[in-house]
């Protein structure tokens, strides 16, 4: 009868029951290695470990370092103006409508008609009209 001996032991579950214990006691001439799951795992699990105890001291570290960086920056400035999510849609349609307001009036001042401005711009030619007779943006 053959008999085989172990040669390498994977790191898959080390001190899980006890197996990593036995598979050394079982097998002492064998070589353990570790897979990179599981050392980038383990490596995870130290660096969350270390993160969460020394959390206030980097807490604090940071926050200083923020505050030397707000002293020396340049003088304060106002805050921006917040603008609601429906204000920026607003706008935004806005600004929308007064770029084909001004591609209607610059086409209509070389000379196209209502009716080939509209179909070029895929607009209503009452609304062509109404930005070309406009004399300023409605």
């Amino acid at each position: 009868m053959q008999c085989f001996q172990l040669q390498h032991l994977s790191g898959i579950l080390p001190n899980l029951f006890g197996i990593h214990n036995g598979a050394s006691k079982g097998a002492p001439h064998a070589i353990q290695i570790a897979d990179r799951w599981h050392l980038l795992r383990n490596l995870g699990t130290a660096l969350e470990k270390a993160m969460a105890r020394h959390h206030d001291t980097i807490k604090r570290a940071f926050s200083r370092q923020q505050e030397q960086h707000e002293q020396e920056s340049t003088p304060v400035t106002p805050a921006p103006v917040v603008i609601s999510h429906a204000e920026r849609i607003h706008q935004s349609r806005r600004d929308r409508r007064f770029a084909r307001y001004q591609e209607v009036r610059k086409l209509s001042e070389q000379g196209w008609s209502f009716a080939s401005i509209a179909r070029m711009l895929g607009m209503n030619k009452k609304t062509v009209a109404k930005f070309v007779q406009a004399e300023q943006f409605p």
